[in-house]
């Protein structure tokens, strides 16, 4: 934040401006102006805030969109060339001649219209229609949610929608997700805080206690005379650490220290592959999180495992807890015999590059599915159509009056995340089995009358082997 002008002495009116750059994460601005810790009078009046390096006076600012010169522009109308489909898309071209049938002016807008802040707005394009099933473009997602957290509305056609965010790259679309993970993947390559995550060279632990900081950060210390490095069973290049032991009580291990900071998300994973590990106890690769007085702040085993296993890989992203100093990691055998191998085993910062689902497909599992407020609660990842063999006009609505959908229809039930009594669910289209039995709604309608949404309403439509507005039937169309 930054208070860009404070003011202790009475002043005429005057004229304040500054130019700022944004983070790249920022969804939000907020601007604030008053009086704190002080008695007296304020007058503030005519804010301008535009893109640019430069200040525009309030009145400088008419070539900006406005409602009344927009006020034909109901319905926007997504549509990119070349932009990719995940279930089953609808012709823009077909959804227009519907719109404009009814009486409506629609507006094909691409993937930067629907990035842009200055142009979707509520006032422009009170609603926007997503017709390409699964997919939407990544970097219009902060505009997105914020136009429909000003009480902008959407209906989205095909499938689950905004399961695969995209991302252009090299003039081709590509799932966000697995840019990050490509990401993450470079980072632990290139960024790794572990000196030898192969096990190629090691040094013991005589050799470590006389060595310098730089030697010693980051690099597997050999703690017990039962850890070794060998050729065999490599995961990675040409060593491995092992660990063996026929006592079913103690712990032979490898260990390493690291400078760890606050705040920032780390991510640990190996390689693990055991063989007749038994007891009590188990094969485990660890990391644990101290700060500078030496206090554990927080700690897990991202690996516990018993009998004989192939390698298997593990990992644990985690925040770092305030006072953070240390990142200590280890592996080995705790109160068990047997022989366990490790190898490739990487720890890196990854702040930034954590990717974060666009709708309520997933989330943190507890008493409930816990989802972050942004989230976009349409669908569920559980409820399939299966053995359709009808679709209707659902009772209790007046959007479809008598209309029918012969044939198997597959995709997603249109059900919904109504949150804490916050949001009312209504079946637009239901669908039946062959003996008259509901199988889910095939679309559906939520209504936002309070929370993060309030006033914003959403239809969305999870049939994706069938395009339900291309077909020649007035009920529909209507």
């Amino acid at each position: 934040f930054m208070d860009f002008q404070t003011i202790q002495e009475p002043r005429p009116w005057s004229r304040y401006d500054y130019t700022f750059t944004t983070n790249p994460r920022t969804t939000l601005i907020s601007l604030r102006c008053g009086i704190f810790n002080a008695t007296g009078t304020v007058q503030i009046d005519a804010w301008t805030l535009i893109p640019g390096t430069t200040a525009v006076a309030f009145s400088e600012t008419d070539d900006l969109p406005s409602a009344a010169d927009t006020a034909l522009l109901h319905v926007g109308i997504f549509s990119e060339s070349g932009f990719p489909t995940t279930g089953h898309a609808t012709s823009p071209q077909q959804l227009a001649a519907l719109l404009t049938a009814g009486g409506l002016t629609p507006v094909v807008i691409d993937s930067d219209a629907l990035a842009d802040p200055l142009r979707l707005r509520p006032e422009i394009w009170p609603v926007v229609i997503l017709p390409e099933g699964e997919t939407f473009p990544a970097h219009a997602r902060p505009a997105f949610v914020n136009y429909l957290r000003a009480g902008g509305h959407f209906i989205s056609l095909g499938g689950y929608a905004f399961s695969q965010p995209l991302v252009k790259q090299d003039g081709q679309w590509v799932a966000e997700e697995e840019t990050i993970r490509q990401e993450i993947a470079d980072r632990l390559t290139t960024a790794c805080l572990i000196q030898d995550p192969g096990f190629e060279e090691t040094m013991d632990t005589g050799d470590l206690a006389t060595a310098p900081d730089s030697e010693r950060q980051g690099r597997w210390q050999r703690v017990t005379t039962n850890a070794r490095t060998t050729r065999e069973h490599a995961f990675s290049g040409e060593n491995a650490a092992v660990v063996s032991s026929e006592q079913l009580a103690g712990e032979g291990r490898w260990e390493l220290r690291t400078p760890g900071q606050e705040g920032r998300r780390y991510r640990i994973q190996g390689a693990l592959r055991t063989e007749d590990v038994e007891g009590s106890g188990f094969a485990y690769i660890a990391l644990y999180l101290y700060d500078q007085e030496n206090e554990l702040l927080d700690w897990r085993d991202i690996a516990q495992v018993r009998g004989s296993q192939s390698w298997q890989t593990f990992a644990w992203d985690v925040v770092a807890p305030p006072g953070t100093a240390t990142l200590y990691a280890k592996c080995g055998l705790y109160n068990a015999a047997g022989k366990a191998w490790f190898d490739d085993i990487r720890l890196a910062d990854i702040s930034g590059l954590q990717w974060a689902p666009m709708n309520t497909r997933t989330g943190k599992p507890e008493d409930g599915l816990r989802t972050a407020p942004m989230q976009l609660g349409v669908f569920d990842a559980d409820f399939r159509l299966r053995r359709v063999a009808a679709c209707r006009s659902s009772e209790d609505q007046f959007i479809f009056r008598d209309a029918s959908v012969p044939g198997e229809l597959q995709g997603w039930a249109a059900s919904g995340v109504r949150g804490a009594d916050q949001t009312r669910w209504i079946p637009l289209l239901e669908t039946y089995d062959t003996y008259g039995r509901k199988r889910g709604a095939a679309g559906a309608l939520m209504i936002h009358y309070s929370g993060v949404f309030e006033g914003s309403a959403w239809a969305f439509f999870g049939v994706e082997n069938t395009a339900l507005f291309e077909r020649n039937d007035p009920a529909m169309a209507e």
